[in-house]
């Protein structure tokens, strides 16, 4: 599973959509990737990752898998500081975020997933062919009150 957050002082593209965002994926082994993405056009062309240690983030993540079950399914739960995503830390009242979740699921024991052996599915989907989650006019809006 993954979540791209962007705060609202975030730098944006001409037409309002976020150019640098933080990138959080989990695996079902528990294992955690971090990454500040600088996007620079919003469609995931000339995007760069800058990795942030994962104990240097500050995130506390667990995962929950029961070996018996023949579907395979897990629970991921994460924890992410405002800090990691906000450049001011704690977030005013009524702040907005931009935000997409994202879930990649093999359908084949691969080394690589591509469209014909993995689903990808996202909150907002970005209706790219290939599938590319990197697409920022389609990260939604998230507004804490």
């Amino acid at each position: 599973m993954e979540v791209f957050i962007a705060d609202q002082s975030a730098p944006m593209t001409p037409a309002g959509d976020p150019t640098l965002y933080t990138e959080i994926e989990l695996t079902p082994h528990n294992v955690l990737y971090v990454a500040k993405i600088h996007n620079p056009y919003g469609n995931g062309t000339d995007k760069h990752n800058t990795m942030i240690p994962c104990p240097a983030s500050g995130i506390n993540h667990t995962v929950e898998r029961d070996p018996s079950d023949p579907n395979h399914t897990w629970i991921g739960k994460v924890q992410i500081p405002w800090t990691l995503v906000s450049t001011k830390g704690k977030p005013a009242p009524e702040a907005l975020y931009r935000v997409n979740f994202f879930r990649v699921a093999m359908v084949e024991d691969v080394d690589v997933c591509d469209a014909d052996t993995c689903d990808f599915g996202c909150w907002s989907p970005t209706y790219t062919q290939p599938p590319s989650f990197h697409v920022t006019p389609y990260f939604g809006v998230m507004s804490l009150v």
